[in-house]
C-alpha cells in the first residue's frame, strides 16, 4: 500500500479522504496547525504532522518518502482579511508543492 500524506486532513473534504485512504490500507501523515486538528486526524487512524503550511521546511521530514501527496488546505473564510487569504492559500499551496518535489 502506499503512503500518503495529506494537508488540511481535518477539514470537511480531508476527513472524507483520510477515511478513504485509511480505509483502502494506505498509511496516512496529515500537516495539523492545532491540537484540534491533531484529535481530529488521529481519530480517524492517520498520524498529524504539527506544522506550518507556508513553511514546507517544518513539514518536509513528515513527507517525506511519501508516494502521494494531497494539498486540500486553503483558507475557506469568506470574511478573512487579504493578508490571510494569500498567507494560506497562495504561500502554503508553493509550499506544498515545495515539499512534495522534496518527498
Amino acid at each position: 500500500m502506499a503512503r500518503a500524506f495529506v494537508t488540511g486532513g481535518s477539514g470537511f473534504i480531508g476527513r472524507a479522504l483520510l477515511r478513504r485512504l485509511i480505509a483502502d490500507g494506505h498509511s496516512v501523515s496529515a500537516l495539523v496547525r492545532s491540537d484540534e486538528a491533531a484529535a481530529v486526524v488521529a481519530s480517524l487512524g492517520a498520524d498529524p504532522a504539527m506544522s506550518v503550511l507556508a513553511d514546507a521546511s517544518t513539514y518536509a521530514t513528515a513527507a517525506s518518502g511519501c508516494d502521494v501527496f494531497f494539498h486540500l488546505a486553503a483558507q475557506t473564510d469568506l470574511a478573512a482579511d487579504r493578508i490571510a487569504h494569500i498567507a494560506v492559500t497562495v504561500n502554503g499551496t508553493k509550499a506544498a508543492l515545495s515539499a512534495a518535489r522534496s518527498a
